[in-house]
């Protein structure tokens, strides 16, 4: 396959990561960005920024965010916490999962002990044999990944 039709394949999964944050970030939460930024660089999967930074609250950053990713033309818009840490294997598995099933989130702990992860699963509980996800009827959007057609369809019923 040839170097361009490579990079074309690879523009298919263009990325807005949404950040809401305060003025810092933990010192994990910045290198497994740095991480991810580095190893999406080296694929040629385009990975653009959306920050607001020193929000108190984090639903008007979100809308901020939203706003500006709706502006642009990523194919997905990532969600991820300012306090949590990840392997770029794991952002570019819900990445590849997202691709085919819309919207998936990654549990993650919370910072208490004991930890735990806070997941509301439906009734009856089946695990797709192909994905290994299961449905939730809800969750953190901590690491959560969208593909743009679900966002611009939420954003439409809004209006």
């Amino acid at each position: 396959m040839s170097e361009s039709k490579l990079k074309q394949q690879r523009a298919e999964y263009s990325v807005g990561v949404g950040m809401p944050c305060l003025a810092t970030i933990p010192w994990q939460t910045a290198l497994a960005l740095a991480r991810t930024t580095h190893a999406a660089a080296s694929v040629g999967v385009p990975i653009n920024m959306h920050v607001v930074a020193n929000s108190s609250l984090v639903t008007i950053a979100r809308d901020v965010i939203l706003e500006n990713y709706l502006a642009g033309s990523e194919q997905f818009l990532f969600w991820i916490d300012s306090d949590i840490a990840w392997l770029p294997e794991d952002f570019f598995r819900v990445l590849r999962l997202t691709k085919d099933l819309g919207v998936v989130a990654g549990a993650y702990p919370l910072k208490r002990e004991p930890a735990e992860c806070i997941v509301n699963l439906t009734e009856p509980q089946t695990v797709d044999s192909r994905s290994g996800c299961v449905a939730v009827d809800g969750m953190g959007l901590g690491f959560t990944c969208l593909r743009r057609d679900v966002v611009e369809a939420f954003a439409a019923s809004k209006e």
